[in-house]
């Protein structure tokens, strides 16, 4: 079943081109703007990551939508073929993204480009998210001042982004807006309150990866589903999931980490093994051929 939450369609999309264009491949692209969840510049516009770039297989989206596989396959390929999308095959699916994406909004209040317009390149939640964590880090508000205007800049000259500037920034930006995203659409709510940004942008600076840190979060999800105390019990805040999200992570990276050791390790005694076995052959042979000698020698004087 499809998740049930509200997602924002742009009224530029209700013309005759647009129809036109998509045509029957509508409930297709409708699809991708829901599962949308976290937005990204490349090569100067927004483009919308379906699912946090999780490969996504055409019978999944036949499960929401219906019809057959055929059909959903034609359909996406259609809207990749009207730049509507873009679709980058793998083993196990279609890694997707919107392209000029729109489903959150800018930052009213962003730089100024060159010819006095703004613009910006982070929505307003973690705008929100981003003012209240920011004086905590080492880059101060003047460096994320400073990073908008740059790709306002990059924008306004149909440059790329130079995504080696703050890339700290940027991360913890990405995970927010993922963790909160993937939230609201569990929950099917469309507003996120105060303690739920607080709650992703301490997920984020505890260096959980936004894919990571959203696995985690259905985790704790479904764990939840199956162990409620009644039916119409729901999860009515991120800082619920947080512990669990923070901890489950570390914790299995100490395993990763032990785990990598433990291989390194394993050859290094293989090998000591392998040198006293050799070492302790060689006094063997050795106190055998001093046996031999005396023998021998006993053996001359008694004849």
């Amino acid at each position: 079943m499809a998740d049930k939450h509200y997602f924002p369609v742009h009224a530029g999309m209700l013309t005759e081109e647009h129809r036109e264009r998509i045509g029957k491949a509508t409930w297709e692209f409708l699809w991708c703007l829901s599962k949308t969840t976290q937005e990204t510049i490349e090569d100067g516009e927004r483009v919308g990551v379906v699912l946090g770039g999780k490969p996504v297989s055409y019978k999944e989206v036949m499960n929401d939508l219906g019809g057959s596989k055929s059909t959903i396959k034609r359909n996406f390929e259609k809207l990749e073929s009207e730049n509507y999308i873009t679709l980058k095959r793998t083993p196990r699916g279609q890694i997707i993204k919107v392209m000029k994406s729109k489903k959150f909004p800018r930052n009213e209040r962003g730089a100024k480009t060159a010819t006095g317009s703004k613009t910006g390149t982070l929505d307003d939640e973690n705008r929100a998210i981003s003012a209240r964590g920011g004086a905590k880090t080492d880059h101060s508000n003047k460096d994320k001042k400073n990073y908008i205007t740059a790709t306002a800049e990059a924008r306004e000259n149909d440059q790329s982004v130079d995504t080696g500037m703050l890339p700290s920034v940027k991360e913890i930006v990405s995970t927010q807006q993922a963790v909160i995203n993937r939230y609201l659409e569990l929950r099917g709510s469309m507003h996120a309150s105060p303690h739920d940004l607080s709650a992703a942008d301490r997920i984020a600076r505890a260096d959980v990866p936004a894919e990571m840190a959203v696995k985690l979060l259905e985790e704790k999800f479904a764990i939840f589903e199956e162990s409620k105390a009644w039916p119409d019990a729901k999860i009515n805040s991120l800082r619920y999931c947080e512990g669990f999200i923070i901890e489950r992570y570390h914790a299995r990276k100490q395993v990763e980490q032990e785990a990598a050791t433990d291989a390194k390790v394993r050859p290094l005694d293989s090998l000591n093994a392998k040198s006293r076995s050799v070492d302790h052959s060689a006094r063997k042979r050795k106190q055998q051929d001093i046996n031999n000698d005396i023998i021998n020698q006993y053996l001359e004087e008694n004849r």
